[in-house]
This record gives structure tokens, sequence and C-alpha cells, in this order.
């Protein structure tokens, strides 16, 4: 078995042990499981020719939080991700798999700072056969907590490799800011920015660069611990040297959230699974 998947393996068993094992650690287990679905759209400019790609995906994810002292923390992250797309000339499916581990410092009155590592996977199938590449993250990440406004900061260095072809690495950075509001304590807003940019190697130097924008809501049910939410996110894809192609893609989703050990959502936000693992389209060029 490949280190990296050793690895995606062990990282993945030990975040599913935080969560089912936080009831152990914890008087009162913290940590939620969601599922969102919704629709995809994708628009490549390669100038002069414009083409798009229209589809569905769906995403899960499982997070939980072991309380080593009452500011010192760990939170664990598994999240799964399906899409499939179709334009006129071919189709395609890309599965993800991702799993974080975050360590952090958390003063629920005033902020959190912490520190966390991620791996991930992509595998898509096509008519020309199936391409893997994995991903690694590692960085920093901070919160503030304002009266009933959070603001939430993440960012590292990242690197993209294709098992298939081991010479071939994409180096490079990101970094994201979210703004949380709660209008009651159930009812959430938020809304948040990312920029990331890999570099690599074919011959001359390339840069891709990623923008996101993305807006998203969550409500709790009344006396359930349950919650809905929505979110909407844009993503621009530029390459540099390469000033005539770019990608624009879409993905709308909305799911249900099941909480453990959470009063509110406020309260996740303060005291429980409040971080994020890091969020990809997987877009990247394919050495082969």
């Amino acid at each position: 078995m490949p280190a990296t998947r050793r690895l995606l393996v062990l990282c993945a068993t030990t975040s599913i042990a935080t969560l089912g094992g936080a009831g152990a650690a914890l008087a009162d287990p913290s940590g939620f499981i969601s599922l969102g679905a919704g629709p995809l759209h994708a628009q490549f400019d390669f100038d002069p020719a414009t083409f798009s790609q229209s589809g569905y995906g769906a995403r899960g994810l499982a997070s939980g939080v072991i309380e080593v002292t009452p500011v010192l923390g760990i939170q664990g992250d598994v999240l799964l991700g399906l899409d499939h797309f179709e334009s006129d000339f071919d189709e395609y499916d890309r599965s993800t798999m991702d799993v974080a581990l975050h360590g952090f410092y958390r003063d629920p009155e005033r902020f959190l700072a912490g520190t966390f590592v991620q791996l991930g996977r992509d595998t898509v199938s096509h008519s020309f056969g199936d391409d893997t590449m994995d991903r690694v993250y590692f960085g920093g990440e901070a919160q503030v907590f304002v009266g009933d406004l959070t603001l939430y900061a993440q960012g590292g260095l990242q690197q993209f490799s294709f098992p298939d072809v081991p010479d071939f690495k994409q180096n490079g950075w990101f970094g994201t800011l979210e703004a949380r509001y709660f209008l009651t304590p159930d009812l959430r807003i938020e809304a948040h920015a990312g920029l990331s940019k890999l570099s690599y190697d074919v011959g001359f130097d390339i840069t891709a660069t990623t923008m996101n924008l993305g807006i998203g809501a969550e409500y709790r049910l009344e006396n359930l611990p349950v919650s809905l939410f929505a979110s909407l996110d844009c993503f621009n894809l530029t390459y540099q040297p390469i000033g005539d192609f770019s990608m624009d893609h879409q993905r709308f989703l909305v799911g249900v959230r099941f909480g453990i050990g959470e009063d509110t959502l406020k309260d996740r936000d303060r005291n429980g699974a409040s971080l994020k693992p890091v969020d990809s389209v997987g877009v990247s060029i394919s050495p082969r």
C-alpha cells in the first residue's frame, strides 16, 4: 500500500475515533454528521472557444471534538464527496476523500488559535481512463468572537501530486476568510472568500490561481438536534502565463446536519466542532 494511502487510512481512522470516542473524553460529547447535495456547473473559456459542463454533487462530513483540557482541544474531520459532470462530448465522475486533524487553544469568550494538517485524494473517471491526485495541506487558523459575530481565518501551504507520475508535483499556498453572524442562537448566516495558488513546471513555470466566494445559512430545528443548511460557492481558476484560459465553477448545496452534544448552533461555534477542512474543487492539470 503506498505511503500516502496508508496515511489517509490512518488519519481517517483517527478522525472517526475522535467522533465516536468523544463521549468517553467529554462529559457532553460534541460533534456532528452532515449530508448535502445539489447542482454543479462549470464553464471553460479557451479563447476563442467556450464550453460548459453541468451535473450534480454530494458532500458528507463528520466532525468531532475531544477537549484535552478546558482550553485545549483536538478536532477530527472526515469529508467525502462525489461529483458527476456531463457535456456535449464527455462525462466524468470525481470522488474525493479528505481527513483533517486540528489542534487548538480556545477561550470561548474571546478567541481560538490552532494548527491543522489535512490529506485528500481525488479520483476522476472518464472516457480516457482514471486519474488520481493526492492533496496535502498544512497551516494555521484563528477565530475571534465578538458578540454574535465570529471571524475565522485559515491559511497555509499545499501540495498536489499524482501517484502515477511521482516526479510531477504542484506546490503553493492558500488562505480563506469567513464571517459568521448569529441572527439567533439557532440561525446563522455566513460569507467567505478564499485565494489559492499552485505552481509547477511543464518546461516552463505555470501558476494556477483559484479565487472563491461563497455564502451560506443554517437553521437548527426547535427542540431537535437537527439543522438544515444551504450554501453557494463560486470558483474562478486562471493560469499564468496562459492568459487565454479560465474556468468558472458554481456549486449549490442543500442538506441536513445532525448534532451531538450541542445546545445551539452558537454553542457549537464557541464550544464544539467549529473548524472546517480546506475546501477544494480538485482543479489541477494532470501530467498525463
